[in-house]
């Protein structure tokens, strides 16, 4: 109570101030400029996000004026802070102080949720669900497939050298926005005794269906790739690259697309179209993530280029350092196109 009491002193202070003001609107008086502390109740509060002044709902004035002695500080602001309504009557030139401000609680944040997961042995799983972590067990991806009213938490971490690597889903929390997973990177101690072996670490957990945005959060600062601009990964048609992945294509009249996934850098994929081993056409195009995450990317193309004639697609991603072709993916587009959904 004591910093409330020390702020009710200056309001009364003020308050004769302003009313001498209005009864002499002639006189002028000299005053300084002074800077001062507004404290309640041991909590400091600011008159205006500028030190020193307070915003009036025109300009910024001093926060407080000394006048022989005293501190004249807006009554407004005072007013307010201590939930009084404040108004002025034109045909009395009063200030009139009102009734409290109501104010109404603030209700407290929902706390997070914690939906049950329950991990799972990936020969467990639905068929669907089986057949993603064998076409993704060579990726180091996370990503999230529903079936039925069930989701399911799909995480790989690529081709391992030996035994001993792990992946751990340590928990999943619903922040209102968006689902956000921890997951932990298990490595082999440097004396462990291990399998000798490529392996092939997976984790899989199933909770109740989530319509939300899923988040996959590397414990220890390590990142978890994401695929973006697709659900899941769909079955590959052609590699022959490790960051560059094609999946079947799309025809629809005289146009035929081009789809794929592709982790490049800073999200740029290039792409020729060859004939006789010539480039007769060319370009960049963005794909939705870049490298670490995979990104899901499109192209479409005149389907003539893929009727019999002898034109291929050479894909790729140019070096950083010197520009020359990476990850470099070359299809024929006649035999690309037999791929296509629904031929």
């Amino acid at each position: 109570m004591k910093g409330k009491w020390r702020l009710a002193a200056v309001i009364l202070a003020g308050v004769m101030f302003i009313v001498g003001v209005g009864f002499s609107a002639k006189e002028t008086v000299p005053a300084l400029v002074n800077q001062v502390q507004f404290v309640l109740n041991d909590r400091e509060v600011q008159p205006s996000d500028r030190p020193g002044y307070y915003f009036n709902g025109v300009d910024y004035v001093p926060e407080a004026l000394n006048y022989k002695g005293t501190n004249y500080v807006p009554l407004r602001f005072v007013a307010e802070v201590l939930g009084l309504k404040v108004a002025w009557d034109q045909e009395t030139r009063s200030i009139i102080l009102g009734e409290t401000i109501a104010v109404p609680p603030v209700a407290p944040p929902d706390p997070e949720k914690k939906p049950s997961f329950q991990m799972l042995n990936p020969a467990e799983a639905p068929q669907g669900v089986r057949d993603l972590i064998n076409r993704s067990r060579e990726l180091e991806l996370a990503q999230t497939i529903t079936v039925g009213e069930e989701t399911y938490l799909v995480v790989t971490r690529g081709v391992k050298p030996t035994g001993g690597y792990a992946v751990e889903i340590e928990s999943v929390v619903d922040t209102g926005e968006e689902i956000e997973v921890q997951v932990r990177y298990v490595d082999p101690a440097p004396d462990a005794i291990v399998t000798q072996a490529l392996t092939y670490p997976v984790a899989l957990a199933v909770l109740p269906k989530v319509e939300k945005p899923v988040r996959f959060i590397g414990v220890d600062e390590a990142y978890i790739p994401q695929l973006w601009g697709l659900d899941y990964l769909e079955p590959v048609v052609a590699e022959g690259s490790t960051n560059i992945k094609l999946l079947s294509p799309t025809v629809q009249g005289s146009e035929l697309t081009v789809r794929g996934v592709a982790r490049v850098w800073e999200a740029a994929l290039n792409w020729e179209i060859l004939a006789d081993g010539k480039v007769v056409d060319e370009g960049c195009l963005m794909t939705a993530s870049g490298a670490p995450d995979w990104g899901y990317f499109s192209l479409t193309l005149p389907t003539r280029l893929a009727q019999g004639e002898n034109y291929f697609l050479r894909l790729f991603w140019s070096s950083p350092k010197d520009g020359s072709p990476l990850d470099v993916v070359e299809v024929s587009l006649d035999s690309y196109r037999s791929e296509a959904k629904g031929r």
